[in-house]
């Protein structure tokens, strides 16, 4: 089985959400938070610390950098390369700009739908993931 979705939404959400066994998640959080609560029980877990910006100029801020999506990339291929995983959920506080640059990312990779008009995911981190995946 190769995965077949992906879908983005708020920490809150992913937090209450019940854990699929054959889906994984890609947790991010700001760089000052705490890890996010999820349930026990999903097929694997990738969690990432950075910040909503795009910008590198933002004092005290962390934006994504190229180990990060690096990470991304090689956990999202062993994920399709294993038989069990469906889906993947992606999180991150909003569930709206650096979640959706990253399931926009995997749409594209793997052929998955994704809102086609959407225009509030985090533009350096769709586009790092871009540059990055040309390389490994």
């Amino acid at each position: 089985m190769t995965i077949k979705h992906v879908i983005f939404t708020s920490q809150q959400s992913a937090c209450e959400r019940a854990a699929w066994s054959n889906w994984s998640v890609i947790s991010i959080t700001d760089i000052n938070f705490a890890d996010a609560p999820l349930q026990h029980g999903w097929q694997d877990v990738l969690r990432l610390k950075f910040d909503d910006i795009s910008e590198i100029n933002h004092d005290g801020y962390v934006r994504m950098g190229e180990l990060q999506a690096r990470a991304v990339i090689e956990f999202v291929q062993r994920m399709n390369e294993d038989k069990r995983c469906e889906g993947i959920l992606v999180h991150c506080w909003a569930g709206v700009s650096r979640s959706a640059a990253v399931a926009k990312w995997i749409s594209e990779r793997y052929r998955l739908s994704f809102p086609k008009d959407y225009a509030y995911a985090n533009q350096h981190v769709y586009m790092l993931l871009r540059e990055e995946s040309l390389l490994i």
